[in-house]
């Protein structure tokens, strides 16, 4: 079975350390931890990943501007993940999955 290679874009140190054990200890491999979407522009052209995990209330650049920027360059499959605290992120969690069912 091939590896899954994971990279994951949380601007939380305690956070995405969690979920680099959640998802090591489902067998999939976290190959990279960034802080912010345009940490994530600038380290994904020189890896190898299957999969973004993309909290959606991060500094610098949105989620929303994330994932499209990164949609223009890749089809990579991504799992949004949040901390409800209003109806602004839903919202942004709603357009990314619609702009990825559509991209398809």
């Amino acid at each position: 079975m091939k590896e899954i290679k994971v990279v994951i874009a949380e601007d939380h140190d305690l956070l995405s350390e969690s979920y680099r054990m959640f998802l090591e200890g489902d067998g999939l491999r976290v190959v990279g931890v960034v802080k912010n979407g345009i940490e994530l522009l600038k380290w994904l052209p020189k890896s190898d990943v299957d999969v973004i995990v993309l909290d959606i209330k991060m500094p610098i650049m949105s989620a929303r501007s994330s994932f499209i920027n990164v949609a223009k360059q890749l089809e990579i499959p991504f799992l949004c993940l949040q901390e409800f605290e209003g109806t602004q992120h839903a919202q942004q969690r709603i357009f990314i999955w619609t702009y990825s069912r559509r991209k398809k």
